[in-house]
């Protein structure tokens, strides 16, 4: 996408067709079209259209969890847009965005807005009947026309939407409006009055900006108190809004909330488990190892400086706003990308259900973050790769002879003596017993016998399984001791994505004729959760 196709007339009133999303998107789609905006415009560089991009974001983000209709009608688009030739290096502020925001059904409001704010506010004011829109206005210009009352922009804003609660504009500019013009000490109050007006279909899609700083700035206590009065203000119903909320705060609340809330909350997703939205899978994934790390492997952070990493990171992602969260598993990431010998120590290549749910959780966060800030590792000079791919398979080659030796030495003792002692201590003993015509068919009859049985029973239900547990101990070891670390400065050296690296190492197995071993080797690797994580935090590197 190139910056004179980004279509800024279609903020704030169109995020659908700003980031070219069809009205029924996936989470993905939105992801994708927002890495490739902020490609162009990052925070550093362009501060104010990253702003306004990330606003976009957050807002269809909320949509769709939420499952709120992403694209209005054309009726309400022309009533809710804003002028196209407003300056695409601002977001206008309220009083421009009066007299862009069309009136409908009289447009001479929305002119009048702008000619005349004092007299069109007080016609509109004392209107007897009013749309939407005219409340729309009216908050807007209650900033610069009653500056005697701070609230009353809020309160014709609750006005309207008390009369209009699914309209979406009045919905729109309230969750803009507690997103950043609320203060957290006015939330108590300003959050109990919503509850009493916002039907609860709507009042957690729009109040959860608020929320989320209420969470991070005043104590538990306080914010249970707070929801609880809320959630008073509702009859039953709502369930889905409650449950996609839920699924939200768990995550933000989890470091401060106390147990026992905590436990009620999840209860309540899981007895309407049916009712979870299909589109909250992933999100109801990464809530449960969340859930199941905080109770079950927390105790193992303090004595291990790569685990307490990684634990400041899950919890910067889960409760800190998006920017501070973002630094955090930038950070993270490219230590742990630096740093393949301590992710080796911390996290040995056997399966361990504890290690498997921290670099679960520790791969899906930084999966998301490449995501929305469009990192990805750049194609790879194929001569650097290849070479890189030939030193790892030579070394490999060098450290797999001695460990075949091994292997062929464990399996020749294993086989080789149970098979002598069955089938020829039988004969030496019986030597000497028997006469010579005798012996010489006992011998004939016990070797056909002794092997028989050796292989038919003693090799198939003893043997076999015993070899297959000792080849595949030595298999897991060289691979820790040996393989695995060859693998960590593979990645390292190679910096390419995993499909390029596999497919090179694979191709330079075959050229010399190894491509069995290799394979033995990423069949390991395929399961080697740290080695993910670790190829993975490789495109953090600055």
């Amino acid at each position: 996408m190139e910056p004179n196709q980004v279509q800024w007339n279609r903020l704030p009133h169109d995020p659908v067709g700003f980031f070219g999303l069809t009205p029924q998107f996936e989470r993905s789609d939105l992801k994708r079209s927002y890495g490739k905006l902020i490609r162009i415009y990052k925070p550093e560089t362009h501060p104010q259209e990253f702003q306004r991009i990330r606003e976009a974001y957050e807002e269809l983000e909320s949509q769709n969890r939420y499952g709120v209709q992403q694209q209005l009608s054309a009726k309400q688009i022309d009533a809710w847009s804003f002028n196209t030739n407003a300056s695409e290096d601002k977001k206008p502020s309220r009083s421009e965005a009066v007299g862009s925001a069309a009136a409908s059904p009289p447009v001479s409001n929305k002119v009048m807005a702008t000619q005349d704010p004092f007299g069109t506010y007080q016609k509109l004011g004392a209107a007897a009947h009013k749309s939407p829109q005219d409340f729309y206005i009216l908050a807007m210009l209650s900033d610069m026309v009653d500056r005697t009352d701070p609230q009353r922009f809020l309160k014709w804003l609750l006005t309207g939407i008390k009369q209009f609660p699914d309209d979406p504009g009045l919905n729109r500019l309230l969750r803009e409006h507690l997103a950043s013009d609320v203060e957290t000490e006015a939330a108590h109050s300003v959050l109990v009055t919503l509850s009493k007006i916002v039907p609860a279909e709507v009042f957690y899609q729009v109040t959860e900006p608020l929320w989320d700083r209420v969470a991070r700035s005043v104590p538990f206590e306080t914010f249970a108190k707070v929801l609880a009065a809320c959630e008073s203000n509702f009859k039953q119903g709502a369930i889905v809004s409650r449950i996609v909320f839920y699924v939200h705060l768990l995550r933000v609340i989890r470091w401060r909330a106390t147990d026992a809330w905590y436990e009620q909350k999840w209860m309540f997703i899981q007895q309407h488990g049916t009712e979870i939205p299909s589109h909250l899978e992933q999100d109801m994934e990464f809530l449960t190892l969340v859930r199941d790390y905080f109770r079950l492997d927390r105790s193992k952070v303090a004595d291990d400086s790569m685990r307490r990493q990684i634990d400041e990171m899950i919890r910067s992602y889960c409760e800190d706003p998006w920017n501070i969260s973002t630094a955090k598993v930038a950070q993270v990431q490219d230590d742990i990308a630096r740093n393949g010998n301590g992710v080796m120590d911390s996290f040995a290549a056997t399966d361990s259900e504890a290690d498997d749910r921290v670099l679960l959780l520790n791969a899906m966060i930084a999966f998301d973050v490449i995501e929305q800030t469009g990192l990805g590792f750049e194609d790879a000079p194929i001569q650097r790769l290849a070479k890189q791919s030939d030193l790892a398979i030579a070394d490999i080659r060098n450290e797999s002879g001695q460990i075949w030796s091994r292997l062929t030495w464990m399996r020749w003792r294993l086989f080789s003596i149970p098979y002598s002692l069955l089938v020829f201590v039988p004969i030496v003993m019986a030597f000497g017993w028997l006469s010579r015509e005798v012996m010489f068919m006992f011998t004939l009859g016990w070797l056909v016998i002794g092997t028989l049985a050796h292989f038919a029973v003693v090799k198939q239900f003893f043997l076999d399984p015993r070899a297959l547990k000792k080849t595949q101990a030595l298999v897991n070891r060289a691979y820790s001791d040996h393989w695995r670390p060859r693998l960590f400065r593979y990645v390292q050296s190679c910096h390419a994505s995993p499909r390029e690296a596999i497919t090179m190492l694979q191709e330079s197995a075959e050229h010399v004729g190894d491509s069995q071993l290799i394979n033995i080797i990423l069949s390991y690797a395929s399961s080697d959760l740290g080695l993910r994580s670790f190829h993975l935090a490789q495109q953090f590197v600055h």
